[in-house]
């Protein structure tokens, strides 16, 4: 069904437009926040991951700095960081940001108190948790396509099958 408007200035059309788009409720961010900043030691330089609150404690903005001025690892991590700021800001689950960051493997492990950090994604994910207290656990193994068993690891740069010890590496 087409709705016409008749008689109304074109910026009023434009704004009922936009209100019918919007399926969230948009955070308005104050001036003042407070934060956190936790370092962390990777192979490609420390890693600041900023993390700010609202009055109610809920996660609204994260800063993520990494390497030097112009490099493609500063401005991946910045990238990463505006689109969590973006996702939360329009109502997005910190616990979903977690999720979906937890565990992506990179080219190298480091350790950090005891815990293995695999990437600049899953150390954002470590940190949100730390200073949420959101603890999500995830599945840590994968389906074996040889068996279809969820016993898939990936170790020492290999994916292995705890079940009929299928592996690939590289």
């Amino acid at each position: 069904m087409k709705r016409i408007i008749v008689n109304a200035p074109i910026n009023a059309i434009v704004e009922k437009k936009e209100e019918e788009n919007k399926c969230y409720e948009e955070v308005k961010r104050p001036r003042i926040l407070e934060g956190k900043t936790v370092k962390i030691k990777l192979t490609t330089g420390n890693l600041y991951t900023t993390v700010n609150f609202d009055k109610k404690g809920k996660v609204i903005e994260v800063f993520l700095n990494l390497g030097k001025s112009g490099s493609e690892e500063k401005a991946f991590a910045e990238a990463i960081g505006r689109l969590i700021s973006l996702y939360l800001q329009r109502g997005g689950d910190v616990r979903e940001v977690i999720d979906t960051l937890k565990d992506i493997k990179g080219a190298y492990v480091v350790w950090q108190e005891g815990k293995p950090i695999y990437s600049v994604p899953d150390a954002v994910a470590k940190v949100l948790e730390e200073l949420t207290g959101e603890k999500v656990e995830k599945n840590m193994f994968m389906k074996c396509p040889q068996c279809g068993e969820d016993a898939m690891v990936y170790e020492n740069g290999c994916y292995y099958c705890r079940e009929c010890n299928y592996n690939k590496c590289g």
